[in-house]
């Protein structure tokens, strides 16, 4: 049987950050900033603004901008995803708030894998287990050990704001391309 993938959506399908920096250069003039710059995980520090600054570039995060995110991946990325998808084998794991769910569904959907099983959890330990999840990435490295924990090879994103973490079970990677091709290694029946 095919394995069960799983993916988070902010830093791996979907380019939060730069579109996040973007909103706050809006309302406090901050600098805009890519991924690839960023050299500590999301917070007021990151932006160079305070706490009560930083809040309300979050109060300003609705439908519109969940829908309205760049994608992380190419489209060759989303065209293979939607063919994992295709067979029900993509769970998607977000951290995303409950009331982003419909925005979240047609963002993936924009991009061809709106099928995919979509969960938004803080607990992605539990939504690793509870969904059966093979193999999962995420560019959090407490995500990535609470999937290990749960059962599941465990893959990071490497982004800049993430190389202080290296852990011996968990795969660090640079693209969904990649990943992808070491699940195919692994396993006879995956997705080449």
């Amino acid at each position: 049987m095919k394995p069960i993938i799983g993916i988070d959506c902010d830093g791996i399908l979907a380019n939060f950050t730069h579109d996040f920096t973007k909103l706050a250069n809006r309302i406090h003039g901050s600098p805009i900033i890519f991924d690839r710059e960023i050299d500590t995980w999301l917070s007021d520090e990151t932006y160079g603004i305070s706490k009560q600054e930083f809040s309300k570039v979050w109060d300003q995060v609705n439908d519109a901008f969940w829908e309205g995110l760049a994608p992380c991946c190419s489209q060759y990325e989303f065209n293979r995803l939607a063919e994992i998808a295709d067979v029900k084998r993509l769970v998607v794991i977000t951290n995303r708030k409950p009331w982003a769910y419909e925005a979240t569904k047609r963002w993936l959907d924009r991009f061809g894998i709106g099928h995919a099983v979509l969960v938004h959890t803080k607990d992605k330990q539990e939504a690793v287990r509870l969904s059966g999840v093979d193999y999962f990435i995420d560019d959090r490295p407490r995500n990535c050990l609470q999937a290990l924990d749960a059962g599941a090879k465990s893959f990071v994103m490497d982004w800049r704001y993430n190389r202080g973490f290296e852990h011996e079970k968990i795969i660090r990677v640079r693209s969904v391309t990649e990943y992808l091709k070491i699940i195919d290694a692994f396993t006879e029946d995956a997705y080449a």
